[in-house]
């Protein structure tokens, strides 16, 4: 089963969750309108890694940031919140994003997740798979992670 309906998503209302920014705007060009792509593979990888069989989403939102992130310019960020996995996943993919993405990318701030402003959901990892949203309540994987 590749495609399936999900709508039971990690969150918890109110919670204080670390953000990782990712400056959009000054991603390299190989990352331009998909750096989806290496969250998703990190994932997969660390779902193997940790034989990780619990449920987890991992939600963005985007806004203009001024918060300092070596080299870069206030612009245009997108920042990720994630539920069900521990903080160390959220500081490895942190490590992996600033390698990739040249330095655009760190733990910049806490937020307090709610519902009002706007986070969506974009990878969910359920039953050992990491799950990408291709519509409303509609989630595809690869296969196996």
């Amino acid at each position: 089963m590749n495609e399936r309906t999900i709508y039971d998503l990690a969150w918890r209302e109110g919670q204080a969750k670390p953000a990782l920014e990712i400056r959009i705007d000054e991603l390299p060009d190989e990352y331009q309108g998909t750096w989806h792509d290496p969250v998703f593979a990190f994932t997969k990888d660390w779902v193997t890694e940790k034989a990780f069989g619990k449920t987890a989403t991992l939600w963005q939102w985007g806004g203009m940031s001024v918060n300092p992130i070596p080299g870069a310019e206030p612009g245009w960020s997108e920042f990720i919140i994630a539920f069900g996995v521990p903080q160390t996943y959220l500081h490895g993919l942190a490590r992996h994003l600033v390698k990739k993405f040249g330095g655009k990318a760190r733990i910049t701030e806490h937020v307090t997740a709610q519902t009002n402003d706007g986070w969506a959901a974009f990878c969910h990892i359920e039953e050992g798979r990491v799950w990408r949203e291709i519509g409303p309540h509609e989630w595809k994987t690869e296969g196996r992670s």
